[in-house]
């Protein structure tokens, strides 16, 4: 069905599920206006009604995600809104919920619908509440993203990414030693994940950690380089290491291989020609 039919035709069950999909593929092609027509018509005209309730709450979910991509925040409200009360423990909705809300600078009702899915949270499921934290994080509410990382961790211990996140999440409020017994856990796991190598480093390499460890924070810097070689973030900081340990000829060595994938990076330059200056080199 072509756009100005689906306006006009009756639509029975079998073509409401149609459509529903068309609007997904749509909006998965990256024609993010054409699948909010498609799925504001099916939820304008009750169309919604003719899909299994799993559906509706997907075409819901997604006219809303769209709706926010395109910046109709006032839409994008009203959308999650009636979600919400259908499924008001729906985490996701209130995420929605919560970005519109923001999209309209409404920042004191965004912060109070996180905190009311924070208590909603019941979930074992942990991507819900990870997303959760993040938001969370985002206005500062940090205290209140550690709890809830702690609840999850509590409930699913096993959890890379949520022990991952749980562990970063100590470090930002300087507790070190819990930070680090994360760490040591998820590397006995023995999984290869550069992030977890080079949060770890971050950890390690930090001025106000009683146990800094300058050593074992390159090491674990040079694993997180090999699983993700040329990750600016990691290179900066391992030179930045060499340059605090007065070793000037691997500082240079650093920076020249950071500049090899950025070159028109003013901060590495600049590094750079410290390391030379410090090393004595004039080249």
């Amino acid at each position: 069905a072509t756009l100005r039919e689906i306006w006009t035709n009756e639509v029975g069950e079998g073509e409401a599920e149609s459509l529903w999909r068309e609007g997904e593929v749509t909006y998965r092609a990256g024609d993010i206006y054409s699948a909010r027509v498609i799925l504001e018509n099916l939820r304008s005209r009750k169309l919604s009604s003719m899909l299994s309730p799993q559906q509706a709450v997907q075409m819901e979910q997604r006219l809303g995600q769209a709706n926010l991509e395109l910046g109709r925040y006032a839409s994008a409200l009203q959308v999650y809104q009636t979600l919400l009360n259908r499924q008001p423990n729906n985490i996701s909705a209130m995420i929605g919920l919560n970005r519109a809300y923001r999209g309209l600078n409404r920042n004191a009702e965004a912060i109070k619908v996180l905190q009311s899915a924070a208590s909603a949270l019941v979930s074992q499921e942990p991507k819900p509440g990870l997303l959760l934290a993040s938001e969370l994080q985002q206005y500062l509410q940090n205290e209140q993203a550690l709890q809830l990382l702690e609840t999850l961790h509590h409930n699913t211990p096993d959890d890379h990414d949520v022990t991952l996140k749980l562990a970063f999440a100590y470090y930002n409020q300087q507790q070190f030693d819990k930070a680090e017994a994360l760490y040591t856990a998820l590397l006995a796991t023995q999984k290869e994940d550069a992030k977890m190598y080079r949060d770890y480093a971050i950890l390690l390499a930090n001025p106000l950690y009683i146990k800094r460890d300058l050593a074992k924070a390159e090491h674990y810097f040079l694993k997180a380089l090999q699983r993700e070689s040329g990750d600016v973030g990691i290179m900066e900081r391992l030179g930045s290491l060499m340059m605090e340990q007065e070793r000037y000829r691997h500082a240079i060595y650093v920076y020249s291989n950071l500049l090899t994938g950025v070159p028109d990076s003013a901060g590495a330059r600049l590094a750079l020609a410290n390391a030379y200056a410090r090393s004595g080199d004039t080249e």
